[in-house]
């Protein structure tokens, strides 16, 4: 009986809450809610050219440990070791979530750059 209603206790909080992931995971200010900026990633890209205050990253590997540089750059050429603001990474068919009590500014744009392993590169943030 106890299984029963912690089943039904959590099964109220997360599963018919209608709450996802992400906003269980970082609260927004009211009125907001934690959106992906653009497409998921799958290799090099410029994701966005608007600046953005970014409140979390997830990457997602291959079948190799990977790492993905995400720049405060407006172009995949524009990209440098001056410009990177963050390189997550994880192991080899492993998925890393870096979730920031901060929001971190991009306010040139977002770049990913990919080491050649990354499956995938999602950058949200706290958006109306």
């Amino acid at each position: 009986m106890k299984k029963m209603i912690s089943l039904i206790v959590l099964a109220s909080l997360f599963g018919w809450s209608g709450v996802s992931f992400a906003d269980q995971v970082r609260s927004c200010p009211n009125g907001q809610r934690m959106r992906k900026i653009g497409n998921l990633q799958t290799g090099s890209a410029n994701i966005t050219t608007a600046g953005f205050d970014v409140a979390m990253v997830t990457v997602s590997c291959g079948g190799s440990a990977c790492t993905a540089g995400i720049y405060n750059a407006d172009t995949l050429g524009s990209s440098s070791n001056s410009n990177v603001q963050l390189e997550p990474g994880a192991a080899a068919s492993e998925s890393e979530t870096l979730i920031f009590e901060t929001p971190m500014s991009f306010d040139e744009g977002i770049t990913v750059v990919d080491d050649g392993n990354v499956n995938a590169v999602g950058v949200y943030s706290c958006q109306p």
